[in-house]
């Protein structure tokens, strides 16, 4: 289960610029929350769906994790979701969650950030989501859990800018962008 957890916390380092180079094999620091059951209504504004709250002890990297199932009220909507270090508002990109035929979804959200930190800051990060289009409905945000993992600066190594290109995914009706 170890190996199961570097590993995909490997290929989200390496996926965002960072490369692994140390052999621990799971996160220095755990947060974790919840149940959380937020109504977006139809203006395209960003509301707080979930937050997680971490004390890194050290510089590094703190990742974030929100998993969950969205409930649409018609099939001509989307939802957007994104993870930041703000309530309300848009982080550092967007994923996309649209309905097709069905109108629940389930979403899984990820997003590494860098943080500087003595070891007594609290961090928090929180899971927003929008929805811009379709008739005046609203959608249901359940988010079963929001994790927040601490990884030290020693265990990663930032490449440069043209290693670290921009992520595009497409799978089904989801839409994923990630800017480094």
């Amino acid at each position: 289960m170890k190996f199961a957890q570097f590993s995909i916390a490997a290929m989200l380092l390496t996926s965002l610029g960072l490369i692994c180079t140390s052999s621990s094999f799971a996160g220095e620091k755990l947060a974790f929350r919840n149940g959380f059951l937020k109504t977006i209504p139809s203006n395209c504004v960003f509301k707080k769906c979930a937050s997680v709250q971490i004390v890194p002890p050290s510089n590094g990297y703190v990742i974030v994790t929100a998993s969950g199932m969205a409930s649409f009220a018609n099939d001509v909507s989307f939802l957007e979701l994104t993870l930041g270090t703000e309530p309300g508002s848009a982080g550092p990109w967007l994923y996309r969650v649209t309905p097709g035929f069905r109108l629940f979804q389930n979403f899984s959200v990820r997003y590494v950030f860098p943080v500087k930190t003595n070891g007594t800051k609290i961090f928090t990060y929180y899971l927003n989501g929008r929805l811009c289009r379709g008739p005046s409905s609203d959608v249901s945000v359940e988010t079963g859990t929001i994790t927040a993992e601490f990884y030290s600066s020693s265990d990663a190594t930032m490449l440069s800018q043209p290693q670290a290109q921009i992520q595009s995914t497409e799978t089904g009706t989801n839409l994923q962008v990630n800017k480094p």
